[in-house]
């Protein structure tokens, strides 16, 4: 899935390597189509990048499964949090959450708040239960440990090397 994004940078940022710490901490490639930046003034960035499949750790589904959102659905806010990948600290344990939204930053918030409260696979019917009476959230795709939980408006999507 190709999803464009719109970077703002403020004065103090122009002149920081932002695409290359992008690119290097989560290994993803960028297609810049425009972009207005001048060091030391405001600027922003149009770019495309390829997102397709949710990372879920060492878990058989990671990189196996995600959303399929028609190119026409967009702009969109997309998320994933983890209480089992990567440096953060979280408080709940699911391998991921993945939130659409129409606002980024609502994402954002609603995959760390519902990631919290994953402690075991059991807990994805409740949680897909709280994420159902939520009208920010247009799609959502829960995975811990071998139980996948998926709501919303967009499709799943399986991915190269996952049985079908």
């Amino acid at each position: 899935m190709k999803q464009k994004v719109i970077l703002s940078f403020s004065e103090e940022t122009t002149e920081q390597p932002i695409i290359y710490s992008l690119v290097k901490k989560f290994d993803v490639q960028f297609n810049i189509f425009k972009a207005a930046i001048e060091p030391g003034k405001s600027g922003k960035l149009f770019l495309e990048f390829s997102a397709d499949a949710v990372f879920a750790g060492s878990l058989p589904l990671s990189e196996k499964i995600g959303l399929h959102i028609d190119a026409k659905e967009y702009p969109l806010g997309t998320c994933t949090s983890s209480g089992t990948v990567g440096p953060s600290l979280s408080f709940g344990k699911a391998d991921a959450v993945m939130i659409v939204c129409k606002n980024a930053l609502l994402a954002d918030s609603y995959a760390t708040v519902f990631a919290n409260q994953i402690q075991t696979a059991n807990d994805i019917d409740y949680v897909l239960e709280m994420i159902e009476n939520k009208q920010d959230i247009i799609s959502a795709l829960l995975v811990k440990d071998d139980k996948m939980g998926i709501i919303g408006k967009f499709e799943m999507k399986l991915f190269k090397g996952c049985n079908q």
